[in-house]
């Protein structure tokens, strides 16, 4: 897990100036890992127009992703929601490995 810098936020949000509904997702301290994930969930997402993700410069460790929606749905909505899926997997499959479940 990458720390991220006293005085910096970990993730902001910009509107997107040029496209109608879409906003754009700043991520630092992450790479491929986490922008494939979300990205693919995104896709998931019958709301979601157009997902995707850049990582702006190779050596800097931030993502961003663009997200455009429907016109009735706030793209910041629809990210949360696949994050929110995301967790649900996961804690899905942390459940399927505990040794206490006997799985």
């Amino acid at each position: 897990k990458f720390v991220v810098p006293d005085g910096q936020e970990k993730l902001f949000v910009e509107k997107d100036s040029k496209i109608q509904n879409a906003i754009k997702i700043f991520i630092l301290c992450e790479d491929h890992t986490v922008g494939n994930l979300v990205r693919h969930q995104l896709h998931r997402d019958p709301e979601v127009l157009f997902a995707g993700y850049k990582v702006p410069h190779p050596l800097e460790h931030k993502i961003q992703f663009s997200v455009k929606t429907h016109e009735a749905t706030p793209p910041l909505q629809c990210f949360n929601n696949a994050l929110g899926h995301l967790e649900a997997e996961f804690d899905d499959l942390i459940r399927q490995l505990d040794p206490a479940t006997g799985t």
